[in-house]
Formats: structure tokens, sequence, C-alpha cells
């Protein structure tokens, strides 16, 4: 992620973009305190770009200053959860049913094809997380843009901040991957048919499914106190 034009120093944006990435492959967790001394000693820079990042993060929802307390990484409520997820199952239908029938021969190609890449990297004997993670999100990416609704492509990804800090644990889960694999593939059919209907309804099923999916990781985290196996 590129660093917020606010965020000015070479210094600074190398720290947004450091805090950033740790807070989404959840080297820094939900709740976790940042403390300037021992994060510039981290990432070998003073403490000045690091505050920098660190008040970027906070307009951007990442991080919250508590006067007295410092900085720390945002958590969600399960309320936040349940009100993003809700939002983001509207929007998404709502792109994929214009998706289908608005999207270009070449834009579903490209989408038949982003489908079939998330497909094989699964039939690997270790699918790399990374990768997972770009195909997915340029799978969803091209909905969107396949909807024509420009509104649609700014709001969209904001929907899906609530899961952020645990993305990297999220696309481990064997469970995850292979719902996901069921749920565009019917996607993929739908707008490929030409089907508004049935793509709205798959679309909105699969973003429950996740939210589902984080409800279940968060009670599991709360019972054992540390983070689950998520295969189980």
């Amino acid at each position: 992620m590129e660093a917020p034009s606010a965020v000015t120093s070479v210094k600074g944006k190398e720290a947004y973009q450091a805090l950033h990435r740790g807070i989404e492959t959840g080297h820094y967790p939900a709740g976790m305190r940042l403390l300037e001394v021992k994060l510039a000693d981290e990432l070998g820079m003073s403490r000045t770009p690091v505050r920098e990042a660190i008040r970027q993060l906070a307009r951007d929802g990442f991080v919250e200053i508590v006067p007295n307390r410092g900085a720390t990484v945002r958590g969600w409520t399960p309320a936040e959860v349940e009100e993003a997820y809700a939002l983001r199952a509207v929007l998404e239908g709502f792109c994929a049913s214009r998706a289908a029938t608005r999207m270009d021969r070449a834009a579903v190609t490209r989408l038949t094809e982003l489908h079939a890449e998330f497909e094989h990297e699964l039939g690997v004997e270790q699918p790399d997380v990374e990768t997972l993670i770009r195909l997915n999100e340029q799978f969803h990416r091209a909905i969107v843009a396949g909807s024509g609704n420009a509104k649609a492509m700014e709001v969209v990804p904001h929907a899906a901040e609530v899961s952020r800090s645990i993305k990297h644990a999220f696309w481990s889960s064997h469970r995850i991957r292979q719902t996901a694999l069921v749920y565009h593939r019917e996607i993929v059919q739908a707008i490929r048919a030409g089907d508004p209907i049935r793509a709205e309804a798959v679309a909105r099923s699969h973003v429950f499914s996740v939210k589902d999916f984080l409800f279940d990781y968060q009670r599991d985290v709360l019972d054992a106190g540390e983070a689950p196996d998520l295969d189980t």
C-alpha cells in the first residue's frame, strides 16, 4: 500500500508502509500499543517519521490515539463487524448484479482467468498466502470495476477493513480457501451467463460466509486465549 500524500517525508512513508503491513499481517495485532521508541529501533529510523506514520494511521482508522495511553492498533466490536459486512454484502451484491449485464467480453475473460489462477494456486502443495490475498483482491476489484459504478469502487474497499488484522490468518485456513473457491466459481458462472439475480445472491452469500468465519475466529480466540488452529 502506498503511503497517503499527507505523509511527506521519505522515512515517514517507509514507516507508514511498514506499520500498515504489520497491522495487515497481524504482526501488530488489535489492541497492541505502538511504542515510538521500540518501533523506531525495529524499523531502523528515528522517532520522528514513526510518529508521523502513526498519526496518519490514526487518521486512516487503523490506529487509536488515547490521551495518556498513546497509540494502539484499532480493534473492531462485533456490532461494527456486523454493520460493515451487512453494507459490504449489499454493495458487492449490487456490483455483481450490474457486472453480469455490463461486463464486456475482455473483462469477463480476465475475471475467469483470475479465478483459474486462484484455483491453480490452491492446487499446489503449499499455497502461497500472499498470492491468494492478491488474487482474491484482484477478483473482487474486477467485479466492482465491472459494475461501472465509480462510487462503489471507492466505497467497497473500506467495508472490508474490519478483517485486515487477521488477513493472513484468514487465508491460511483451508476452510476459508475452499469456501471462497466455491463462491468465486459460482459468481463467475453467473456473470458469464448474464444472470444478475444469481450473481447478486451468490456475492451476498459469499460476504456473509466471510462474516461468519470472522465471528467463529474471534470466538475461538477468546475461548483459547490465543490464536486458534483455523482448520479445526
